[in-house]
């Protein structure tokens, strides 16, 4: 569910800082505000140009940032995903996966400015954030849901 990757780490100049962000509108359409999703494809050309040098499939690209925890759900629009985070948010921030039951199957704790892909089509979430997490993630063509309406999004309440 969680691979890592020996991709070069991503020059710190290309980062904008997350306070940027904050000014960007955030084009995330669930039902949280502690989640925020900063498409980049347009704002940040150099980066996009260093990244299309590194990864050798075609992607959208978007910043994100996360405070407090993330529900457990499936994505709505992609499997599988691409992140690099830049901060985790606090020193026990773990990203758990489960099964259709609700049941843990993995808890791991993800390092900083490591490259990483996560299998988004199985119940997922974020635990213990106590500051701002900050990321980029990277969606490659072949992972994306195009008509996400027929896709079986859902959350679990736990």
């Amino acid at each position: 569910m969680i691979h890592y990757y020996d991709f070069p780490k991503i020059p710190t100049h290309l980062i904008p800082d997350k306070k940027v962000l904050s000014e960007i509108e955030n084009e995330f359409s669930g039902s949280t505000n502690r989640y925020c999703w900063y498409e980049s494809q347009d704002r940040y050309p150099e980066l996009e140009t260093w990244l299309k040098s590194v990864l050798p499939f075609n992607f959208i690209f978007a910043f994100h940032t996360l405070t407090e925890g993330v529900k457990i759900h499936k994505d709505i629009s992609r499997t599988l995903c691409y992140n690099y985070i830049f901060d985790a948010g606090g020193d026990n921030v773990t990203t758990e996966f489960y099964n259709d039951d609700g049941e843990l199957i993995e808890s791991v704790q993800i390092p900083e400015n490591t490259w990483h892909t996560l299998q988004v089509d199985v119940f997922h979430g974020v635990s213990n954030i106590t500051d701002m997490r900050y990321a980029l993630t990277i969606t490659p063509e072949e992972y994306q849901i195009k008509n996400p309406a027929d896709y079986n999004y859902s959350v679990l309440d736990k």
